[in-house]
Order: structure tokens, then C-alpha cells, then sequence
């Protein structure tokens, strides 16, 4: 699990939900929150359909859960140094997203909440019920990533294991019945919500840290088994792979076809989570067909992008807004094309910030906390270890 780089193929999982999300939101953001195609048939029809693309945020939470478990059991690093780190890989690209919206501000193209944007500069956006909106909503899965992953940092490293998993354990059964009962079997929306006393959003994001960690640690009990499992038979071997490829095709396709075209009937979103760890542990096993055709180093470049496709996504809405969306004529005759267009506008929007902004300002960053140690004499080396770049949500 040290090799944390070799998960190519989850890289491939985390842009291909990233980009679901864009979907999800682009029809979201026309019908329901703007209001701005109400009457639109092919639009209200994706509106209902697209609802379960927002669980990608849990997939997420899982995988950062994941890679949270792998740094607990090989770094000895204390929790200011964790937050400092994660500070450094979150803190950049949300600050320029905001930067970004007072500009468009000054030209119209939005209106700019400057209460509401201060408290997600500190990560508060849906952590504390303030009530102030925001420019990038979408921001909150930052805000909930950033202090629950320090919170269960801490509460590791000051509680003795089979305490911290007995309870964490409590903690994840607890959050998903709160989740499932609030909204009747739907997880998404209830990150604005505050239940039982608990900010909603921190409920989503503990639960799925949580599963996440479990995920790890079960993965890192049978990873050397898998690892040397061998049959010798080439046709029981063949029939074992045959196997493997159906069940992983299967799971893949259900995940992606009820989270774009068709809500099941039955409405519990935990069978869309038990349905993604189940894929999350095959794709970690790459014992199948889909496992091993995306294990290659272009679903490491296209993982690179996610946190920055993610995070920057709300300011390319914005700029569409009055270029694209307000034609209405070009909507109706083009809806499809529209859509494409919006996604290709967020994911280019993406790409360009992490070139010009995340690499650089995680860097200078990283540069700048390093000369603060060396110069104060701290011990540790005087460097901050760095976040894998492939998996932002393991900093």
C-alpha cells in the first residue's frame, strides 16, 4: 500500500465520477437552480435521472478513506503537520476559484458573497451552520474533507486502536441511518442540512472517511494474499478471469447507467455504496478485464485533473451563464451539444488551473513551509513531506 502511485486504474474511477459530477450538476444547475428550463422535457427528464451522479462525492470520501488508512499505518507524522499538508494541496485552487468570482463579479457575470466566501477561505462552508451562501458550493466536500480527515488523524493517533476502530465502526453505522432516514433512502442534499445536531455534510464525509479506513485496512489483510494468488490451470485460470471480467463489468455498468439514465425503484443509495467497494476491491485485485485495461499511465493523467475539474467547475458556470445558457433558442434547438459544450468549458476551466495554479502553488507552498523549519530549527528534517499527486484526496 506504500505504492500508492501504482492504483492507475482507480485514477481512471476518479476522473470518470469527476465527470459525472459535471453532468449531474450542469442539469442541476438549469433546472433547479437557476430555474432556467423548467418546461424543457429532455432537461427535466436527466434533472430526475442524474440525481445518484452526486454520490461520486461519497466514492470520493471512500477513496480519500482509503488512502487516510495507508497514511495512519506508515507515516509518523503528528496532526499539525497533516493539516499543514493538507492545507497545501486543498487551501490554493479554492482561494483562486473565489479570487476568480470577484473578478467575474466586477463585470456582472456574477454576484459576489463576500461573508460566505470568508468562511470557506477557513473550510467552514457547511461545517458550521452559518446560513451565508457561498460562490463555489460545491466547495463543501472540501470544507467536510479538510476537517474530519484532521479530526480522525487526531483521534487515531491519541486513542488506542481497537478503541479508535470500535468506535469509528459506531460512528459510520450511526452516520449512514442518519443519512438513509433523512431523505428516505437519498444521501445527496443532506450536506446543507443539520442533523441530530451534527452538520450533515461531516456526516457524509465521516461515514465515507470511515468505510473508507475499513476498506484499507481490509485490503491491507488480504492485499499480499491476492497479490501471489495463482491457479495453474489455464482453463481454471481462463474461467477464474472470465469470471472476474463479468462480475467487474456488471458492477462498472450498474453504477454508471443508475447514476445517469434511470433511478431504480427502490431508492437506497447504500446499495450504490456497498456496489462501489465492491468495484473499488476488484479494481485494487486487477485480477479482471476492466481492472487491468485501465492500469495504464493514461488513467494517471487524467487523474491529475480531478481535484482541480472538481473544485473549478462552479466558476465555469458562471461564465457560461450569460454566453451559453441565456440562449435559449440554441438551448432548445441544441440541448445535447449545450450540455457537451458546458462540461468541456468546466473540464478545459480544470485542466488550465492545475497547470497554472495547483502545481505551482502547491510547490511554492511546500518551498516556503520548508524554509520556515529549516530556518526555526524544527525537527522532522525541516521538510514537509509533499501529497501524492494522484491523490488529492489522500493529502
Amino acid at each position: 500500500m506504500k505504492k500508492l502511485e501504482k492504483l492507475k486504474n482507480i485514477e481512471f474511477l476518479r476522473f470518470l465520477f469527476i465527470i459525472l459530477i459535471v453532468f449531474g450538476h450542469t442539469i442541476h444547475y438549469s433546472v433547479y437552480k437557476e430555474r432556467l428550463f423548467i418546461d424543457f422535457a429532455p432537461y427535466l427528464k436527466y434533472e430526475k435521472c442524474v440525481v445518484d451522479t452526486f454520490l461520486c462525492v461519497e466514492y470520493f470520501f471512500i477513496i480519500a478513506g482509503f488512502f487516510l488508512f495507508s497514511h495512519l499505518k506508515n507515516k509518523q507524522d503528528n496532526t499539525m503537520e497533516f493539516a499543514i499538508n493538507k492545507f497545501i494541496r486543498l487551501w490554493p485552487l479554492l482561494a483562486f476559484s473565489i479570487v476568480l468570482f470577484g473578478v467575474l463579479s466586477l463585470f456582472h457575470i456574477c454576484e459576489f458573497y463576500t461573508y460566505g466566501n470568508v468562511l470557506n477561505l477557513f473550510f467552514l462552508f457547511t461545517v458550521l451552520p452559518s446560513g451565508y451562501p457561498v460562490n463555489n458550493p460545491s466547495s463543501w466536500f472540501v470544507c467536510a474533507l479538510f476537517w474530519c480527515s484532521i479530526f480522525l488523524h487526531n483521534a487515531y493517533r491519541i486513542t488506542k486502536p481497537k478503541v479508535f476502530n470500535f468506535t469509528l465502526g459506531l460512528f459510520v453505522f450511526y452516520a449512514f441511518t442518519a443519512l438513509l432516514t433523512w431523505r428516505n433512502g437519498d444521501i445527496p442534499g443532506t450536506h446543507s442540512r443539520i442533523l441530530n445536531g451534527i452538520s450533515g455534510a461531516c456526516l457524509r464525509a465521516g461515514a465515507s472517511l470511515g468505510l473508507g479506513y475499513f476498506l484499507g485496512m481490509f485490503w491491507d489483510t488480504i492485499s499480499e494474499y491476492v497479490k501471489n494468488f495463482k491457479i495453474k490451470n489455464k482453463i481454471k485460470s481462463g474461467l477464474f478471469f472470465i469470471g472476474v471480467s463479468a462480475l467487474e463489468i456488471y458492477i462498472f455498468v450498474f453504477i454508471l447507467y443508475h447514476s445517469i439514465f434511470y433511478r431504480i425503484h427502490f431508492s437506497n443509495d447504500i446499495l450504490f455504496i456497498i456496489a462501489f467497494c465492491a468495484l473499488f476491491i476488484l479494481f485494487l485485485c486487477k485480477k479482471g478485464l476492466l481492472s487491468k485495461l485501465f492500469e495504464n499511465n493514461i488513467s494517471v493523467f487524467l487523474g491529475k485533473y480531478t481535484f482541480a475539474i472538481y473544485i473549478m467547475q462552479e466558476v465555469g458556470f458562471a461564465i457560461e451563464k450569460p454566453f451559453i445558457w441565456t440562449n435559449k433558442a440554441f438551448v432548445y434547438a441544441h440541448p445535447y451539444i449545450n450540455i457537451l459544450a458546458s462540461i468541456l468549458i468546466c473540464v478545459s476551466i480544470g485542466v488550465l488551473s492545475h497547470i497554472f495554479v495547483e502545481k505551482k502553488a502547491v510547490k511554492a507552498f511546500n518551498a516556503l513551509v520548508a524554509k520556515i523549519r529549516s530556518t526555526s530549527g524544527l525537527s522532522g528534517g525541516g521538510v514537509v513531506f509533499a501529497a501524492p499527486k494522484t491523490h488529492w484526496g489522500y493529502a
